[in-house]
């Protein structure tokens, strides 16, 4: 069965929706079929990665239930990754997507069909930065939330302000399970002491979910933003392309999702 996977942070600026389609590029180099959708209202996904806009996307996800999912999916020039873009665009479009998204189990319900066919092997979804209830539904929805933390202060801060909430959230979901499957490390410098110093602080204070391959600070990730691709199209030998790929196979690993 299909796996969902989202990429969940508080904080903007730390490489989450970078980690979201570097991750997925990840997986379809390495042969999996994967879906990636923006549920972002700011659609930072399709500038990142220089996918145009089709006639449907995250605002029918939402919104049309009698629209199949499959029509909505835009196939790319990777054979083995096609997107949902998020088309939420107006102010109204909002409103009706921030009424329905209430029900925790909007998204769900509409990817359950998805996951049981099986045409893909992961669901990647890269949400809002903010613990709204368009988050939540994905949060709701997703099998693996994956937790990007820059090696900064404030980044820190909001890591454990959100680990704060999110027990008070599984509370709230309950009976459906949520559990946080990862944190790793994002913008590293090792020639910093700072970052070295929060690095070990949070590989001791959270080891279960504790992702030990880090995403560093490097020049090629900023430049393939910039090209609209991922790290991976752009420079697949540079530093920060080979951490994803060690990243994404430390994830395959732990979950035994071979």
């Amino acid at each position: 069965m299909t796996k969902i996977i989202s990429f969940i942070s508080q904080k903007g600026g730390v490489g989450k929706t970078t980690s979201t389609i570097n991750f997925a590029m990840a997986l379809a180099l390495a042969g999996y079929k994967i879906l990636l959708i923006d549920a972002d209202p700011q659609g930072s996904l399709r500038f990142s990665a220089n996918v145009e806009q089709s006639q449907y996307g995250s605002f029918e996800l939402f919104t049309k239930p009698e629209v199949n999912l499959l029509e909505i999916c835009q196939a790319t020039q990777h054979e083995n990754l096609s997107f949902i873009l998020s088309n939420i665009n107006t102010l109204e479009d909002t409103k009706i997507v921030e009424n329905l998204v209430q029900d925790f189990s909007i998204l769900q319900k509409r990817l359950d069909p998805v996951k049981k066919q099986g045409q893909f092997d992961f669901i990647v979804i890269d949400p809002p930065a903010t613990m709204s209830n368009l988050t939540l539904n994905v949060m709701y929805a997703t099998d693996y939330i994956l937790f990007p933390l820059q090696c900064e202060v404030l980044a820190v801060k909001s890591l454990k302000h959100f680990l704060q909430f999110f027990k008070e959230l599984r509370e709230m979901m309950a009976p459906k399970s949520i559990k946080i499957a990862g944190i790793f490390l994002t913008m590293y410098d090792k020639q910093l002491p700072l970052h070295q110093k929060i690095a070990t602080q949070v590989m001791q204070s959270l080891p279960e979910v504790f992702f030990h391959h880090i995403i560093p600070r490097d020049k090629a990730i900023s430049e393939s933003v910039a090209f609209g691709k991922s790290v991976l199209s752009y420079n697949l030998a540079s530093p920060g392309a080979v951490a994803y790929m060690r990243l994404m196979k430390e994830f395959i690993h732990k979950f035994n999702l071979n």
